[in-house]
């Protein structure tokens, strides 16, 4: 088993914990996804969180985003439970995996790919992804392997870089589950509730998990959410994709200082002559 992280636990400071709660709400309303994208990074630029302990706070809060999230869409009725497991079960064995395989990777890597992720993740908002489908039968059981897959690399991410799995899990269910947009967003957040909590109880055992924080960014995150949905009523999609797209880059550009900028304090000094 590794170690717990040795990085020592700053000071909370109520006033970034409550701007990055509600960000990811934000983020998460207009979007349909956890918010893990927003909070890790953020949890590590802001908080100083070691990169290990922000995805494992990020996944505590995504689960309580997650459920509050589900429970209302399956009072709509839009959440597709039989789609959901398809994914989530292959999700709980990827969490699995990605928290293993986080413990033997270098902290640097952690945050090099998720400023990767979070390009993507900018590109595809600025491209608008999403289907206009209105199909919420069974037809995509036809291609449960595409589900599946998809719902095991979710869970590898989810484990790996807190990230709750929705942007894999929306495409997924669009194009390959026959689900219109709504329907998706629903059955993706039912699908990252069981996969957040077994990579939030995973990192517990590697000794990552701020249960503290990830329940107060959790808490937070559902009123975001509520600002974000109201956003989304009032506000042009496209300046909101735009908002976030940029918002993301700053961040990954950020990260991605950060780890050169460790990587110089750790070089030793050269020798005077």
């Amino acid at each position: 088993m590794a170690a717990a992280p040795t990085t020592a636990h700053q000071p909370l400071q109520p006033g970034r914990l409550l701007a990055i709660g509600t960000l990811a709400g934000i983020y998460s309303g207009l979007f349909g996804v956890g918010g893990g994208a927003i909070m890790v990074p953020l949890l590590i630029l802001w908080l100083a969180f070691d990169p290990r302990e922000a995805a494992a706070t990020s996944m505590a809060a995504i689960a309580v985003i997650a459920t509050s999230g589900t429970i209302t869409h399956t009072v709509y009725g839009n959440v597709l439970y039989a789609q959901a497991l398809l994914i989530a079960a292959p999700a709980v064995i990827g969490a699995v995996v990605g928290t293993a395989l986080q413990q033997r990777v270098p902290r640097e890597w952690i945050s090099i790919g998720l400023a990767v992720l979070l390009v993507f993740a900018a590109v595809d908002l600025l491209q608008g992804s999403g289907s206009t489908a209105t199909a919420t039968s069974d037809a995509g059981i036809a291609n449960a392997p595409i589900l599946i897959a998809a719902g095991f690399l979710a869970g590898v991410l989810a484990g790996l870089v807190g990230i709750g799995g929705g942007v894999l899990f929306v495409p997924a269910l669009v194009y390959a589950g026959g689900l219109d947009q709504r329907a998706a967003i629903a059955t993706s957040l039912a699908a990252i509730v069981p996969a957040s909590i077994t990579a939030s109880l995973r990192q517990r055992k590697y000794g990552n998990l701020r249960l503290r924080e990830g329940l107060v960014l959790g808490v937070l995150g559902i009123a975001g959410a509520a600002i974000g949905a109201t956003f989304a009523e009032v506000l042009p999609e496209r300046a909101l994709r735009i908002g976030f797209a940029v918002m993301m880059i700053v961040i990954a550009l950020q990260l991605v200082h950060g780890v050169r900028k460790s990587r110089r304090a750790e070089e030793p000094e050269a020798p005077l002559p």
